[in-house]
């Protein structure tokens, strides 16, 4: 059987023109305090002491021990972080703190922790389920909540929550200070872009 191409193009879904559409758009106009905001966030949300407490230990691999904790979240409320530890101290050279995408988080990334690696797993608040929040964890929503107002939207919070956990991790493994990574894809990429400019903690 042969194929016989349509005796008519294919309609255009779109009302825009092809020169249209290939024509870079204008990048938006930046706040003008875009630098002032986030810096001050930093300074309210994001430095000092962090509460937390170790709830569960967890099945260790042969070079971590595995401990979920809650903090204290910038959000004034319970967030959940798993962390990694060498288990000997003196063998930690790197810190890591790792954000997740918009399916949560229930558990640490182990096979992306070196052996001489201390890493934390920080769940944006909101979207862990055995935590109350005032952040809806549905995805279409979390992204919507707080934002008609820069001070109460969910991602500045999410952002400040990178550097809590920054903090913890720092107090359980001192050693990784001047070593400090983040990685992150999808949402927590996103609020990565947003949180590692104002933390030089991060190299």
């Amino acid at each position: 059987m042969t194929y016989t191409p349509p005796e008519t193009p294919p309609e255009e879904m779109t009302e825009y023109s092809l020169s249209t559409l290939l024509t870079p758009l204008d990048p938006p106009v930046e706040p003008s305090d875009f630098d002032d905001f986030w810096r001050a966030s930093f300074e309210e949300l994001g430095t000092g002491a962090v509460a937390w407490e170790v709830t569960q230990e967890h099945p260790e691999t042969p070079t971590h021990r595995i401990a979920e904790i809650r903090f204290h979240s910038s959000a004034d409320e319970a967030a959940v972080a798993y962390v990694m530890l060498p288990h000997a101290a003196d063998v930690t050279r790197r810190g890591l703190v790792v954000g997740h995408g918009y399916g949560g988080r229930t558990g640490p990334d182990i096979e992306r922790v070196a052996s001489d690696t201390a890493a934390i797993f920080p769940v944006a608040p909101g979207t862990h389920i055995g935590t109350s929040s005032r952040f809806p964890a549905s995805p279409d929503e979390h992204v919507l909540a707080g934002i008609e107002h820069r001070d109460t939207y969910s991602h500045r919070f999410s952002a400040a929550d990178i550097w809590r956990a920054a903090t913890v991790l720092l107090e359980m493994a001192p050693s990784a200070a001047g070593a400090l990574d983040f990685s992150g894809g999808s949402f927590g990429g996103g609020i990565g872009a947003l949180a590692l400019p104002w933390d030089g903690r991060f190299r």
